[in-house]
């Protein structure tokens, strides 16, 4: 086991910090998996309670860990290494499946409802039209990571309810196999803080940066089908482009 030098110039907590990394670069604690709690580390290096919460509070604020409430301390991978392109329409669960990941996503919301006036507008329907409205929170490696709200105009004579989607879990495979086409999709990207149900949901301090998309995809005769708002945690999120001249 690698000791702290009580000798050395660097402060005791900033030891402490490079020991955890070197542990979890060399993989004794994957991703996913509980961090070792406070009094375990002071116990084990002799360090005060305060020394040890300096280091885990740097390793949390620069990605690999992530205190949940009810849960502990959770490892998660190095920051930034959720790699979604933007240059194709692929769902969320195709690209973390691609990657290697575990994903799963819990249904917070599914109702047919009216569309607030901006959704009415992009969706180009009657502003008293019902469309399924649907509220995601979108987890990777056991850590919330995502929120995804879709708002679906489904075209004429096709249906669906909670259950196909909780059979199928993306929505855009869930299309396919209505045989509705995707074609293409508009989206913008922001910088917003965590509000409060942000926060309770995604494990972050209010406050917190994080990513958000709005988009619209459309189907055949550019007609547009779901209007969707994909909250991210940007410490562990981040979106790439290819582009062509």
């Amino acid at each position: 086991m690698k000791t702290i030098d009580r000798r050395s110039p660097l402060p005791l907590y900033v030891q402490l910090k490079e020991i955890l990394l070197q542990d979890l670069n060399a993989g004794a604690y994957p991703p996913g998996s509980a961090f070792p709690p406070e009094m375990l580390l002071v116990d084990r290096y002799g360090l005060s309670r305060a020394t040890v919460r300096q280091a885990i509070k740097d390793l949390e604020h620069e990605g690999y860990i992530n205190r949940i409430q009810g849960r502990g301390t959770i490892v998660i991978r190095e920051k930034s290494s959720l790699n979604r392109g933007l240059s194709q329409l692929t769902s969320f669960t195709e690209d973390m499946k691609a990657h290697g990941y575990e994903a799963t996503t819990n249904i917070l919301d599914y109702r047919v409802d009216i569309a607030p006036q901006h959704i009415v507008k992009s969706l180009q329907i009657c502003c008293d039209k019902p469309v399924i409205h649907i509220n995601r929170l979108r987890i990777v490696n056991k850590i919330p990571v995502a929120i995804n709200i879709s708002y679906v105009n489904l075209p004429p004579g096709i249906y669906m309810c909670r259950e196909d989607l909780e059979r199928i879990v993306s929505l855009y495979n869930l299309f396919e196999l209505k045989r509705i086409p995707l074609i293409e999709s508009d989206k913008i990207i922001e910088a917003i803080s965590a509000t409060e149900e942000q926060s309770n949901l995604l494990g972050v301090p209010v406050g917190n940066p994080l990513l958000k998309v709005e988009g619209v995809v459309y189907t055949l005769n550019h007609q547009p089908l779901e209007h969707h708002i994909v909250i991210s945690r940007s410490d562990m999120y981040k979106y790439s482009l290819h582009l062509l001249r």
